[in-house]
């Protein structure tokens, strides 16, 4: 009887440097290392809690006035790009006098598109349309309807005023319309078209080790007091 020793291979991830952990990071050791050549450095980055996601989203002032009932934004994730509708919307007043109030609504993936296209500065960038077309109903409703690939959109996105960028979304509604591996899965491609043609590694001190997995480095490895 013959015993045939089979070896597996496993393509090494892309390995995703933060503090911040999001919820598809877990996709990464899904196939045993991950490759410290591609990297997506996503250090900077700021957890979004599902109001502060509305209200990035979604103006205020256009909910109270009625302006249209779907709200659109730009998710861009690599090189694939969701257009977000929201539906449901409802402001939740606090205090009227501070402007304190909540936003609250359903999340849509009303287009996608996965062309090798990549149209923002982050690797993943909320955007939003310029405000010729996120004030007039008409206008609006007739971009979206024309929307055919990447390129449309990006005749109406700002990459800079409006752009936000590297986003922690797991505590948004986001998890639960793109799935984890889908998402991470758009980057280890963008990343890895990048580094194609040469090899990259970024090196990390001690202190980046510790703080990418949760420490502070001002108090966290202080000496005692005596």
């Amino acid at each position: 009887m013959i015993y045939l020793k089979i070896k597996i291979w496993r393509a090494k991830k892309v390995q995703v440097i933060d503090k911040n952990k999001d919820y598809y990071d877990h996709c990464q050791f899904e196939f045993g290392p991950v490759d410290k050549t591609v990297t997506y450095d996503r250090r900077g980055s700021k957890i979004l809690s599902e109001d502060e996601f509305f209200k990035y989203c979604i103006d205020r002032r256009i909910v109270n006035q009625n302006y249209y009932t779907h709200k659109y934004i730009l998710l861009e994730v690599g090189c694939v790009q969701y257009i977000l509708g929201f539906d449901n919307i409802k402001v939740n007043w606090i205090d009227r006098a501070t402007d304190n109030y909540t936003i609250s609504g359903d999340t849509f993936i009303r287009y996608s598109f996965n062309e090798g296209v990549h149209l923002c500065k982050a690797p993943v960038t909320l955007a939003h349309a310029v405000k010729k077309w996120k004030y007039d109903g008409k206008k609006y409703m007739s971009f979206l309807r024309s929307i055919q690939s990447p390129l449309d959109i990006q005749a109406v996105i700002c990459n800079s005023e409006y752009a936000f960028e590297n986003p922690i979304l797991k505590n948004t509604q986001i998890p639960s319309i793109i799935p984890a591996r889908d998402f991470y899965n758009a980057l280890d491609n963008y990343f890895r078209s990048l580094y194609n043609d040469k090899t990259v590694e970024i090196l990390n001190s001690d202190v980046d080790k510790a703080i990418n997995h949760g420490f502070d480095k001002k108090i966290s490895f202080r000496h005692p007091v005596k």
